[in-house]
């Protein structure tokens, strides 16, 4: 029988964490380190973080499937990230990744809830949110603004860049500030290794220049799709994924699960 839950600080021991770290070993195709214990620990403080895993009651509750939540508030939006969603290879095919999400789901709609309507001060005491700016002095509207979402995830280090606004008269003109907007949120953050990702608004998609800027800084166009999950019952909040393309069953599960596929373009930076 398998039973889902959502893992505590307390769960963490010896053999659930090498649970995980075999898990993970399946999904990346590399050995997980040993301190892996101590990396969940590191996970758990977060706030932001919720491990659902699917343990297998007649095998001591092995864990045999996982998915990882980040919830975090944004400028624009109460904000879901959904990484490390794996299913155990002798598991597969008995409907644990439908399952996993459906419970994902249910934790952050459940959450959400309880956040206040989006305001500054709640992004400003997160402690997983940025808000970055850039102003002339002799000014006191910014030229640009975004949100900067720094994560400890399972497999490593993230950023996301967010709510990316630039003053259009600014886009076209003025190169320099956007290269100094990008720099300033995706290498000026306390993000060490790992990657950072923005998800680029449609609305620059028109901009040719916004694009070559991204390739300047070598952040890399993801051949991915980009999935959002909208609760009909809560204004400006959304849970996010990305999936290769080539993960057929997986991508018609988040599908069905009322996940929508979004057009807008997903650029990645590795840090080393």
């Amino acid at each position: 029988m398998i039973a889902y839950a959502e893992a505590r600080p307390i769960d963490n021991s010896i053999e659930f964490a090498k649970g995980i770290s075999d898990l993970l070993q399946q999904f990346t195709g590399k050995e997980s380190h040993l301190g892996f214990f101590s990396t969940l620990d590191i996970l758990f403080i977060q706030e932001s973080f919720h491990l659902i895993v699917a343990l297998d009651t007649k095998k001591s509750n092995q864990v045999v499937g996982m998915v990882s939540l980040f919830i975090v508030p944004t400028l624009t939006a109460r904000k879901g990230y959904i990484e490390d969603v794996v299913v155990d290879t002798a598991h597969q095919g008995q409907g644990i990744g439908k399952k996993l999400m459906q419970h994902a789901i249910h934790v952050f709609e459940g959450i959400v809830q309880k956040i206040p309507d989006v305001r500054t001060p709640q992004v400003l005491a997160s402690k997983e949110t940025y808000v970055v700016t850039l102003r002339y002095p002799e000014e006191l509207a910014p030229l640009a603004i975004a949100s900067l979402i720094t994560l400890h995830t399972l497999t490593g280090r993230r950023a996301y860049i967010e709510d990316l606004v630039i003053r259009p008269e600014y886009i076209s003109e003025n190169q320099t500030l956007f290269n100094t907007l990008s720099r300033q949120a995706g290498l000026g953050s306390s993000v060490e290794s790992g990657h950072v990702e923005c998800r680029l608004p449609e609305i620059y998609t028109s901009y040719p220049l916004v694009a070559s800027v991204f390739e300047m800084l070598q952040f890399e166009k993801r051949e991915t799709n980009l999935y959002r999950f909208l609760l009909p019952s809560i204004a400006y909040a959304s849970l996010e994924l990305t999936s290769r393309p080539t993960r057929v069953e997986a991508n018609a599960l988040y599908q069905k699960l009322g996940f929508q596929k979004v057009e807008n373009p997903v650029y990645r930076l590795l840090l080393s």
